[in-house]
């Protein structure tokens, strides 16, 4: 199938195997915003749709599909309701904008990297830091946790990766 919108990063989230998509606008000459949209894959339409007047760089689903985040230029992660694209969390995470983002595979920890070049581990659902590695050269494109959780890998911009051992009251 093929979708009539112009997204930039899609992944399968909900109860239902929704599409979550980003899909970039301008809002004005100099400003690029995006819109959060959630697609049937049946038939290709949106059942809901959030617009935020900031650009969304990152998008990750949560292991059980149940939430998605998105983060972006505005150093902000939201976590959505995958089914509704309700709001459940909100923060500002960095110093600087938001390029990856990833789930923990068993706890309530999303690690976001950011062009402030560090990677910061959260409990989203109280908003609090855990855990921040510094020094990332580069952009961070892509955050993978070990499937026990206890390692985190950051591939990044300068075509090297990095493992981290993660704290033990993180993961």
């Amino acid at each position: 199938m093929e979708l009539d919108h112009a997204v930039e990063r899609a992944i399968f989230a909900g109860t239902r195997g929704w599409i979550v998509a980003l899909e970039p606008f301008r809002e004005e000459v100099s400003k690029t915003g995006s819109r959060i949209l959630l697609i049937d894959p049946a038939d290709g339409e949106v059942r809901a749709s959030v617009s935020t007047s900031n650009r969304r760089n990152a998008l990750a689903v949560s292991p059980d599909r149940t939430l998605v985040a998105v983060a972006g230029d505005d150093q902000v992660i939201v976590i959505l309701d995958a089914d509704s694209l309700a709001e459940r969390h909100r923060f500002r995470a960095h110093a600087a904008a938001i390029t990856a983002l990833r789930f923990h595979p068993s706890k309530p920890i999303i690690a976001s990297g950011s062009m402030d070049h560090s990677v910061k581990l959260w409990d989203y659902t109280k908003v609090r830091p855990q855990q921040t590695f510094l020094g990332i050269g580069g952009r961070p494109v892509m955050i993978s946790f070990s499937p026990s959780g206890h390692l985190l890998c950051v591939d990044g911009m300068e075509h090297a990766f990095r493992i981290f051992e993660i704290a033990d009251e993180t993961g």
